[in-house]
């Protein structure tokens, strides 16, 4: 094939996935994972001879994305979710198919790779696997058109009102409660003793890293949310998945601790403080904030999630601390 041709995909519903949720957290999720599942579009394009032509994905975001990575690792989102690749030497063989089936295969391997680490079949009933699997394989909406003229955008917005993905429809029993409108995962039919020790089970698991930080004790979520909250805890441990294409896909380690709204909220105070006070002033405050972790119901294996969160100008005012006027770096 002579003739040089252009590629557009976008993948969604960005509102359904990103916008709904309950933490600061949630909504970095959304973000990441729908960047993650881009760069794996263009990971595909890529393998298949295509070059992305905007938007230019971040140095060395690809590479963690196959497993070669050796710069930062990638914190944030960074990739949009629509995007058009230009094919000046387009193999003859270029199959949009492929794009679309990697991403929606790199999903559920993702998924599964949660499943599989939270030993969820050891509580699971059949219920619980079948919305699994039906909310996991059926969530995402791609789209894609092939064209040979780059400055026709108005054909990508022909294919999306052309609408061919349709979720189930009517999902029964008792509703997520991030992500309104999807079955929570026990499989309840109606709010009660059922769900709720279904959920209290997998939160009382010690076994599960992180769960008490992860899932609130009246929280019930479906199998997509499940997916959010839980996938930094073993996104380091997701590598070499092969797709059927052929491509490889990896996940790379995450810092878990993302800032809360009343962390957020308190940021510029604590800025102040540390610019202004000595260290014999913060010394109380300090140790009183340690004793409340350490007392917490929500430290799980010795885990301070927010703490480990880096506020740019937080750390700014810490590295300003001198010894002079009894103050220390």
């Amino acid at each position: 094939m002579s003739q040089e041709k252009y590629f557009h995909f976008t993948i969604g519903p960005v509102q359904g996935f990103v916008a709904q949720a309950r933490r600061t957290r949630d909504f970095w999720a959304g973000s990441f994972l729908l960047s993650w599942l881009s760069g794996v579009a263009m990971a595909e394009i890529i393998r298949q001879g295509g070059e992305i032509k905007f938007p230019v994905p971040p140095d060395g975001y690809l590479d963690w994305i196959e497993g070669k990575g050796k710069s930062e690792k990638p914190r944030q989102g960074a990739i949009p979710n629509r995007f058009k690749a230009t094919e000046a030497k387009v193999p003859a063989g270029f199959d949009g198919k492929k794009v679309k089936q990697c991403v929606q295969e790199a999903w559920f391997a993702l998924a599964e790779h949660i499943w599989k680490e939270d030993c969820l079949s050891k509580i699971s009933t059949a219920s619980t696997r079948a919305i699994w699997e039906r909310q996991n394989k059926n969530f995402w909406d791609i789209s894609w058109v092939l064209t040979k003229d780059d400055t026709d955008t108005s054909l990508m917005d022909q294919r999306k009102n052309w609408r061919s993905h349709y979720a189930e429809s009517g999902e029964p029993g008792v509703k997520c409660m991030v992500m309104d409108g999807w079955q929570e995962l026990s499989g309840a039919e109606r709010p009660g003793k059922e769900g709720n020790s279904f959920w209290k089970e997998i939160r009382e698991d010690a076994k599960r890293t992180g769960i008490k930080t992860d899932l609130g004790e009246k929280e019930q979520l479906c199998a997509l949310a499940y997916v959010k909250r839980r996938f930094a805890r073993y996104f380091g441990s997701f590598n070499d998945k092969k797709l059927e294409s052929g491509l490889t896909v990896n996940g790379w380690k995450l810092e878990t601790g993302m800032p809360s709204v009343s962390y957020m909220a308190a940021v510029h105070w604590l800025e102040k403080l540390i610019q202004t006070a000595n260290f014999e002033e913060v010394k109380p405050l300090l140790e009183a904030a340690r004793n409340v972790v350490n007392n917490s119901n929500n430290v799980v294996n010795n885990s301070k999630d927010e703490w480990d969160t880096q506020i740019v100008c937080l750390k700014t005012a810490a590295g300003s601390w001198t010894s002079d006027n009894d103050k220390r770096r």
